[in-house]
């Protein structure tokens, strides 16, 4: 027989499962398509960044940030760590794991333990 054919097909989204279908061409025409399709799942990819990072509300040692979900290509979000520099440009982390299966678009977490009247540089959620 006919050696076998390979194709590569790009710019699929990760974590989708897609179906393939072949045909095949000759001086005569297109012949019918597979009767049985192929089925496969693109393996998954780190989320999107978080958008809309927002400082929500303040207190004497806390604030309250509020950023919407990001897409997580094909896996559940799991985790986000926080990245804050305070006034005296120190750069602090926190890591946040939300409930599990959470379906809100949107993530509030509370950093708390700042020092009292401390005013945050920068805030980055990854």
């Amino acid at each position: 027989g006919d050696p076998a054919c390979e194709c590569t097909v790009w710019s699929l989204k990760p974590g989708t499962a897609y179906m393939f279908t072949v045909c095949a061409q000759n001086e005569s025409g297109w012949g019918p398509w597979v009767f049985l399709p192929a089925y496969g799942l693109t393996k998954s990819a780190p989320p999107n960044e978080p958008e809309e990072v927002v400082v929500v509300s303040t207190t004497v040692d806390t604030a309250v940030l509020r950023w919407k979900k990001p897409y997580g290509n094909g896996s559940e979000v799991v985790g986000y760590e926080v990245l804050f520099e305070d006034d005296q440009r120190k750069m602090c982390s926190r890591i946040y794991n939300p409930p599990e299966k959470s379906t809100d678009a949107t993530v509030n977490f509370t950093l708390t333990h700042l020092h009292a009247g401390s005013m945050i540089a920068e805030i980055q959620v990854r």
